[in-house]
């Protein structure tokens, strides 16, 4: 066995003693290789390979230094800023501005208590503009909003007229769950400054809290006149429009929308659904089916085609365009639903059996809808489909039943 073993290792180092002659000499660069044994041969080899390995080793650490230092440049230029400003406030502690600097560096590494503290202890209760302003900032990260309405108010004495402050005021009462006067400082930071974009952005998300829609479409029309192009303003017209029903007018928003801004999937479907309920079928029909296949990833573009295709009893493009709708989004209700509904009317039962047990883990109404078919199909003298309906059933009403805490 030795000797056998012996053999096959000389066999396989005379056949790569050739590879070994041309890697040393380009290593070492020396024409005498060529008169060197195998055993020689070998020997050079891997000296050379020491040496350069070696070589490598010693270039590492200084490599691996430099990888560091770029991976803790972001950690690092921080900590630099903190040291400079401590130094710089050594020499000046009374200056507001590095105090204030410093608070900022704080609240920016997530530390708001130390930004508080900073504020606190320099300013004493003699607070400037600036400091209010920041330290509304670090209560509202600690989500204490009682203290950040108290800072923006006292904020607000001092300079009344300073918009900016009644916006972020009105988000404060927002926050802690003051619709009303957070309603009034957002109208009040617009009529100083019909121009001030944010603050109609926060009133619209109270709006929106409040599902006060009619609200929602006046404030949205009076931002557009300020600001014909917004891409955001028009798509939310363009869908509240035609959510409240009100089709001539959401189409016009709806075109001003896709213009605006074509990358937009629901700007597209909106407009389509809006076609389809003014007699324009044709068009709104070629607008979803371009949205669809423009908008792969939109699962509102795939689900609004695959309901169409569901109305035209296309049921087998219908699931097709339900099971891109869930690629999109997997935790869509709808399209799940939708899906289910899709493979039982293209007659894939096996498939539909399955897609009602995913949908019906949300929706426990699905346990009648498959009891109905379940019965369909024994009327039809499909008992077996029958008991398969009844199964998923089953194991749906298991599924919908709360937990017993018992």
């Amino acid at each position: 066995m030795r000797s056998m073993r012996l053999k096959v290792t000389t066999l396989l180092v005379r056949q790569g003693s050739e590879w070994l002659r041309v890697a040393v000499q380009q290593i070492a660069g020396k024409l005498f290789v060529k008169q060197l044994s195998t055993r020689q041969l070998c020997t050079t080899f891997c000296l050379v390979f020491l040496i350069a390995h070696i070589g490598n080793a010693r270039q590492k650490p200084q490599e691996s230094v430099e990888k560091e230092r770029a991976t803790r440049l972001p950690a690092s230029s921080d900590e630099s800023a903190l040291i400079k400003l401590k130094a710089a406030l050594e020499k000046n502690p009374k200056s507001d501005k590095l105090n204030l600097e410093l608070a900022r560096i704080y609240l920016k590494t997530k530390d708001p208590n130390k930004a508080i503290s900073q504020i606190k202890n320099h300013f004493g209760a003699n607070f400037s503009f600036d400091a209010l302003v920041l330290l509304a900032e670090a209560f509202e990260a600690k989500k204490d909003h009682l203290e950040q309405i108290r800072a923006l108010e006292l904020a607000l004495r001092k300079h009344p007229s300073r918009f900016q402050t009644q916006t972020l005021l009105a988000r404060a009462y927002f926050l802690s769950s003051k619709v009303d006067e957070s309603i009034k400082h957002y109208r009040h930071a617009i009529k100083t400054s019909p121009k001030y974009r944010k603050a109609y952005i926060g009133l619209l998300e109270v709006y929106e809290s409040q599902q006060n829609f009619y609200e929602t479409r006046v404030l949205l029309n009076d931002m557009l006149k300020y600001f014909p192009k917004d891409g955001y303003a028009l798509s939310q017209l363009c869908r509240r429009l035609y959510e409240n029903g009100l089709f001539p007018e959401a189409r016009a928003a709806c075109e001003d929308a896709v213009t605006v801004n074509a990358k937009i999937a629901e700007n597209h479907v909106y407009l389509g659904m809006t076609l389809m309920k003014i007699s324009e079928s044709g068009r709104g029909e070629k607008v979803l089916k371009s949205a669809a296949s423009r908008f792969p990833a939109s699962e509102s573009a795939q689900y609004e085609w695959g309901s169409h295709q569901q109305e035209n009893l296309a049921y087998e493009k219908a699931a097709l365009a339900f099971e891109r709708a869930l690629r999109a989004d997997p935790s869509s209700q709808r399209s799940k639903e939708g899906l289910a509904r899709s493979l039982y009317k293209s007659r894939q039962f096996e498939k539909a059996s399955d897609a009602y047990f995913a949908a019906c883990k949300n929706n426990r109404q699905l346990v009648y809808e498959l009891r109905k078919l379940a019965s369909e199909s024994r009327t039809a003298g499909k008992e077996e489909l029958g008991e398969k309906f009844d199964s998923t059933a089953n194991k749906c009403s298991a599924l919908s039943l709360p937990k017993n805490n018992s």
